[in-house]
C-alpha cells in the first residue's frame, strides 16, 4: 500500500477562542494546535467527518451541526429508498439520532457558558480583551474555559486529545463525569469519507472529487454556484415545463426528470425505486443547495 502523505497543516497558537470554539472544545473538537489548512469535498460540500475540523470563522457552529444533521438525514433517506442489507437502515436511523444527541449536548454547553458569564464579574471565564477587540466577537481565554470545564464537568480538559477528531461521549449528561462504560460516539461518517470512515460502511465505495490538491472551502460554493447556473440555463431551453411565469425555477418538475433520467440509465424499472442517492427529494435539495449557493455569492444590490 502506498504511504499516505501527511496533509499541509497550520499551527494555531491562540490563547482564546471564540464561544462557537469553546462548544465545539467541550464537544471534544479541535482540542490541538494543528488544524488542516485544506479540506476535501465531496459535492455536497466539505466531507461530514471533517466539518469538525473546520474553524468557526470558516463555517459557524450551528451551520456544522446542521451540514452533519443533513448528511445522516439524506443517508438514511437513500437508505429508505434503496435496497439495503438488514439492518443497515436501522443503523442509519441510529447515526441520525447520534447527531441529534450532539446537537442537544451543544445546547446545553452554550446554555452553561451564558449562565457562567451571567456572574460578571464572578464568572470564573475570563475574555481576552485584546482578541475580542481585534476581532469584534468576544474571546474567551483557553486557560479560564479549561479551568471552568474541568470543574463544571468533573475532570473535562479542552486540552485533551480526544479518542477521535470528533468525538463525543453519550450516555451522561454534559454536567456529568464521563464514564468508561459510556459510549464514544462520533459524527458518522459517509460513504465517502475517505481512509478513516467507519467499519460500518468500509465497503462503500469513495466518491470524494478534488483536483491533485484537496479543493480549498471557498471552491465547493465555486462549483456549486457553476452548477446552478448550468441548471437555469437548460431550464430555460424548456421553459414551459421548468421555469414558472416569472421566470423562476421550478425545482419539483426538473428533480423529477433528473430522477427518471438516472433511473433510465441504470435501467431500474420500479416505479418506487430510484438510483442510490439520486431520488428526485436527493436531486431536489442538491439543487437547493447550488441555488443557495449561487445567491450567496451574487453582489447585493
Amino acid at each position: 500500500m502506498p504511504t499516505e502523505i501527511e496533509p499541509e497543516r497550520l499551527v494555531d497558537l491562540r490563547p482564546s477562542c471564540t464561544r462557537d470554539e469553546a462548544i465545539a472544545k467541550l464537544l471534544g473538537w479541535r482540542r490541538g494546535p494543528l488544524v488542516p489548512k485544506y479540506f476535501d469535498v465531496n459535492i455536497d460540500g466539505v466531507r461530514v467527518d471533517q466539518i469538525p475540523l473546520l474553524l468557526s470563522t470558516e463555517m459557524p457552529l450551528h451551520e456544522q451541526l446542521a451540514a452533519i444533521r443533513e448528511a445522516a438525514r439524506r443517508d438514511l433517506l437513500t437508505a429508505a429508498e434503496g435496497d439495503v442489507a438488514p439492518g443497515e437502515l436501522d443503523e442509519k436511523e441510529s447515526a441520525l439520532a447520534v447527531v441529534d444527541e450532539l446537537i442537544k449536548k451543544a445546547r446545553t454547553y452554550s446554555v452553561h457558558i451564558e449562565d457562567e458569564f451571567a456572574k460578571g464579574a464572578d464568572s470564573a471565564l475570563r475574555i481576552d480583551a485584546a482578541a475580542t477587540s481585534e476581532s469584534g466577537e468576544e474571546h474567551i481565554t483557553l486557560a479560564s474555559l479549561d479551568r471552568w470545564a474541568r470543574e463544571r464537568y468533573a475532570g473535562l480538559s479542552i486540552f485533551e486529545d480526544s479518542t477521535s477528531a470528533h468525538s463525543v461521549e453519550l450516555g451522561s449528561r454534559p454536567d456529568e463525569p464521563p464514564t468508561a462504560e459510556g459510549r464514544a460516539a462520533s459524527v458518522p461518517a459517509p460513504a465517502d469519507a475517505g481512509p478513516d470512515r467507519t467499519a460500518a460502511n468500509a465497503d462503500a465505495p469513495i466518491i470524494v472529487i478534488k483536483t491533485k490538491s484537496a479543493w480549498r472551502c471557498d471552491r465547493v460554493d465555486h462549483f456549486l454556484a457553476t452548477f446552478a447556473f448550468v441548471v437555469e440555463a437548460l431550464a430555460e431551453k424548456s421553459a414551459s415545463r421548468y421555469m414558472d411565469d416569472k421566470g423562476q425555477l421550478k425545482i419539483d418538475p426538473l428533480a423529477q426528470d433528473l430522477a427518471k433520467r438516472a433511473k433510465q440509465a441504470a435501467n431500474i424499472k420500479e416505479d418506487n425505486k430510484f438510483l442510490k442517492g439520486l431520488s428526485p427529494d436527493s436531486i431536489k435539495s442538491r439543487i437547493e443547495d447550488a441555488l443557495g449557493a449561487k445567491r450567496e455569492q451574487l453582489p447585493t444590490k
